[in-house]
């Protein structure tokens, strides 16, 4: 069984865009300017 190197991509994408955008929804009243960065920097990745 081989990996499509094209579904590796298709996952990895949705993985750095996904999370970021769950993690920022999920601490959304708490303003931490570490996960700021961090939800931003997965976005950037994902992109």
């Amino acid at each position: 069984m081989s990996v499509d190197i094209e579904t590796v991509y298709v996952f990895s994408f949705l993985l750095f865009l996904l999370t970021p955008l769950l993690v920022f929804y999920a601490l959304k009243g708490i303003k931490d300017t570490g996960v700021e960065c961090w939800c931003l920097a997965g976005l950037f990745i994902g992109v």
